[in-house]
């Protein structure tokens, strides 16, 4: 990273100090995707000379990019113009134009309809989890130890949005895998082996797993979260959890035996997924490239995080559940959920602590992922 972009993004941090990480990170992003459209280092980026237009390259951005992404892309170009300290009338031309993308995406949401994109691409989530799960069982599985490393981390890849409640970019982006002796495991600031800077995925030595997410976009306010799934584990509110054990499983077993005979150096490169080139984490962008291309090769649909989201919330909505199990997925998935009275009053045709999933009724608390809410 450039010294001038630490600049900007250590200014960012100063007047905006309240922010999460996955903020910070977010504005990162969207001055490398401004770099991009300009095609110039951000050392090179000038107002004068790449910025002075906004209508203009508002109409770029919106033909490259979703809205929700187009606004987020704005408003790097907002806090980039207020670091630079000029041109306080270009600055209320973006106000004004970001003003008009977000009601635009504001009454969009409200009408809970499909983009124009959303729909070339849509696939029902029960059809995505069957197309993925053969993908696995007949393509990657039978050949997993001789097939090319890195289709079998985009696969993993993109299971963890097909085959649990799909996180956010940064929730998996941000994650280090770690050997532990047994579970459960404390995950604190007071512990320099497992400080909160991280999320991890612990594997202990009787082959549990542990997903921890301490770093997301809403951590500040939904608090850490954690998901144990073990290899004897069935059904949970979130599927078979079976099945996504075996793939990370594998993927672990295919992760050390990529370093071949670097003495234990599987254990020292961070990152859960990372670059194949440079062993370090894998940014944002190259995540989401990595996420479409594989979901367009193997599904047929290019899907992003946000379109992976849409699909299962569509799914889970339609379902019979309750509120203790609507919460659960929600902050699972990072987000807050406040029922309305509506809710409140409504009665569900399930027994308690079940659910309908995939036509069968499921305990969450049978054999099945353990999960701890702070």
């Amino acid at each position: 990273m450039s010294e001038s972009l630490t600049n900007f993004l250590n200014w960012y941090r100063q007047t905006n100090p309240n922010k999460s990480q996955a903020t910070y990170d977010a504005m990162k992003y969207n001055l490398s995707r401004i770099c991009k459209l300009n095609d110039c280092e951000f050392a090179d980026l000038n107002v004068e000379t790449h910025l002075t237009n906004p209508e203009e390259i508002i109409k770029v951005i919106r033909e490259k990019y979703s809205l929700n992404t187009s606004i987020q892309t704005i408003l790097g170009i907002k806090f980039f113009l207020l670091f630079k300290g000029n041109n306080y009338s270009l600055i209320k031309n973006y106000e004004t134009l970001l003003k008009q993308l977000t009601e635009e995406n504001q009454k969009i949401i409200e009408k809970n309809e499909l983009t124009e994109k959303e729909r070339i691409n849509w696939i029902d989530y029960p059809n995505l989890r069957e197309r993925m799960a053969q993908v696995w069982d007949y393509g990657i599985a039978p050949s997993s130890l001789e097939m090319d490393f890195h289709i079998v981390r985009n696969i993993t890849m993109v299971a963890m949005y097909v085959f649990l409640p799909p996180a956010r970019i940064g929730n998996y982006s941000k994650m280090v895998l770690r050997y532990v002796k047994k579970h459960p495991i404390k995950v604190d600031t007071q512990t320099n082996s497992y400080p909160k800077k991280h999320n991890y995925l612990f594997l202990t030595e009787a082959g549990a797993l542990c997903l921890v997410f301490n770093q997301y976009k809403t951590s500040k306010y939904v608090g850490q979260k954690c998901l144990t799934i073990t290899p004897d584990m069935g059904s949970s509110p979130f599927g078979d959890m079976r099945f996504i054990y075996k793939i990370l499983f594998i993927y672990i077993r295919r992760r050390e035996a990529f370093f071949g005979n670097k003495k234990t150096q599987y254990k020292k490169i961070n990152p859960l997924f990372f670059n194949i080139q440079t062993k370090k984490e894998i940014d944002g962008s190259h995540f989401t490239d990595i996420l479409k291309e594989t979901t367009s090769k193997y599904v047929g649909k290019t899907l992003s995080v946000n379109l992976f989201r849409h699909i299962f919330i569509t799914n889970f909505l339609k379902k019979e559940t309750d509120i203790h199990y609507k919460r659960m997925v929600a902050e699972f998935m990072g987000q807050t959920y406040t029922p309305t009275m509506l809710e409140k009053y409504n009665r569900v045709n399930i027994k308690e602590n079940q659910l309908i999933n995939g036509g069968e009724e499921v305990s969450a608390t049978s054999s099945g992922a353990v999960l701890h809410f702070d």
